[in-house]
């Protein structure tokens, strides 16, 4: 079909290259308002390495690969000692997933219905490309949620933080609330690798260079948590008790202002709290995401925000905070124009949908060695960037 243009010489609004300009604009306009924008870059340097391709189709449903070299670490040769043939080797590391195809489509309504509820913008191309976006950005957002909380079996954490020397999460009590206590062993436990509630002795997470809220940049390891969170840090009377004493008028003081940012070398991010429904329990990207954020975790029934069966009122709800270093998630997308296109109902009336297609997947950054690993400083087998919290609410 030839391409249609106005008598002016300008682009019909159904031609293809308009709705990919269209895409382009609101794709980046969308990803302005992603939680985790901040978080991401082209290597291992930022807390999610992340990759992508532009507004084109191709490389859909690829094995994606992400190399990591190491670094040297041999002893010093004295001397007369012999050289020749005791050069170390070059290790190297590699993380690898499968991207997923996906979609999402939205009707739009004919012009005559979108007039009877007074809004014609409804029925505007540009207006669901806008929208679709939209939901793309919250969809993207979501899955690193999920995989840097724990959410389903293939996000297990290898590492979890706990308060009190609990070892597991069903047995969580109303004591093990946020405290001071639990902030100074995450600071600990996050930087030295030592005194984990589960998983076995670890490096340290590495730090990332992070942009403050002023635009001041700094080397920190982040700990993403929700309101509940912090609403119970502020009811802990060791948490209480070091700022009472600060000047009343001081903007500071988060038991004035109710903002956390930072304790020590510790950066805090207050999450969202994820509002939608799960179409698969434990599935990845299968959830309707109203809102993107942290889910809760029902340890009485083993269900999850948004899955059928959770209860928000249960007596055994806890919390999935996360800190986050260098290297925490790796992810992937591939991009494509929204595409509208007519269908037949059952009834042979036609209507107008639109279909937002896009592939990508994130994972929680595990190396496997292809010619040894470290001594003490491990890089292979664990998540390298992620140690998880959990806590009672």
């Amino acid at each position: 079909m030839a391409t249609q243009t106005s008598r002016l010489g300008r682009l019909a609004f159904s031609d293809p290259l308009a709705r990919r300009q269209w895409s382009k604009q609101h794709a980046l306009q969308s990803g302005k308002t992603q939680f985790w924008k901040k978080f991401q870059g082209a290597s291992f340097d930022k807390a999610v390495y992340h990759t992508n391709q532009g507004l084109q189709t191709g490389n859909k449903g690829n094995d994606i690969v992400y190399d990591f070299d190491g670094f040297l670490a041999q002893a010093p040769k004295h001397g007369d000692e012999q050289l020749s043939g005791t050069g170390e080797d070059m290790r190297k590391f590699s993380a690898k997933f499968h991207t997923s195809s996906m979609h999402n489509t939205a009707a739009i309504p004919k012009e005559w219905d979108a007039q009877l509820i007074g809004s014609m913008e409804l029925a505007r191309t540009g207006n669901v490309s806008k929208k679709m976006w939209n939901e793309y950005a919250r969809i993207m957002d979501q899955g690193k949620f999920d995989a840097a909380s724990g959410y389903g079996e293939v996000n297990k954490p290898s590492h979890i933080i706990m308060p009190n020397g609990q070892t597991d999460v069903a047995n969580l009590t109303v004591a093990d609330k946020p405290s001071l206590d639990l902030l100074e062993h995450i600071i600990y436990s996050a930087t030295t690798g030592l005194n984990i509630n589960v998983g076995s002795e670890r490096p340290g997470l590495r730090q990332w260079m992070d942009s403050g809220e002023n635009g001041e940049e700094a080397m920190v390891i982040d700990l993403v948590v929700d309101y509940h969170f912090l609403h119970a840090l502020d009811q802990d009377p060791g948490w209480r008790g070091m700022y009472q004493n600060l000047l009343t008028d001081h903007l500071s003081n988060p038991l004035l202002t109710g903002v956390v940012t930072q304790h020590k070398n510790l950066r805090i991010h207050r999450a969202p709290m994820f509002q939608g429904y799960q179409e698969i329990d434990g599935a990845m990207y299968r959830a309707g995401v109203e809102a993107a954020g942290l889910r809760r975790f029902d340890a009485e029934v083993a269900k999850w925000t948004g899955e059928t069966g959770f209860n928000i009122k249960s007596g055994k709800m806890t919390g999935s905070a996360f800190v986050i270093g260098a290297g925490g998630l790796i992810s992937h997308s591939t991009l494509c124009p929204v595409d509208p296109f007519t269908i037949e109902n059952t009834n042979h009336s036609q209507r107008k949908e639109a279909a937002i297609h896009y592939y990508g997947n994130v994972v929680r950054t595990e190396l496997f060695e292809h010619n040894g690993d470290y001594n003490m400083r491990k890089m292979a087998g664990y998540d390298l960037g992620l140690i998880n919290v959990a806590y009672h609410l």
